[in-house]
């Protein structure tokens, strides 16, 4: 279920906190990159934002984020058009998913392209 109710974005760092603490690791010389594993971009698509894609274009850090994605049938045009923001803002993209048994447990599934 897809929602932006208060009750689902309870929990969710805001865009100024994402900033603060970026700003503050693009401080530490020896810190190279940001990696961020979600599933958030899957639930609450719109939280991807203009802002926060060109937060993360205007970093020191190369920024990551790593989906968690389990079936492609998640995968939608929201979804897509989010993920195309950040590509645009030079995020590396990457993928991960937990087996689940009937869900995604065999390999058409898992190779099925979108």
């Amino acid at each position: 279920m897809k929602s932006s109710s208060p009750a689902a974005t309870r929990w969710m760092a805001k865009d100024h906190e994402l900033d603060w603490l970026m700003t503050q690791l693009e401080a530490i010389p020896h810190v190279k990159r940001l990696r961020i594993h979600s599933r958030l971009p899957i639930v609450i698509p719109a939280r991807i934002t203009e802002t926060l894609a060109s937060r993360f274009q205007r970093s020191s850090l190369q920024v990551i984020l790593v989906n968690h994605v389990n079936h492609a049938n998640e995968i939608d045009g929201e979804f897509r058009a989010a993920m195309a923001m950040l590509r645009q803002a030079g995020v590396t993209l990457l993928n991960q998913s937990v087996l689940l048994c009937g869900v995604n447990d065999n390999a058409q599934t898992l190779g099925r392209p979108q």
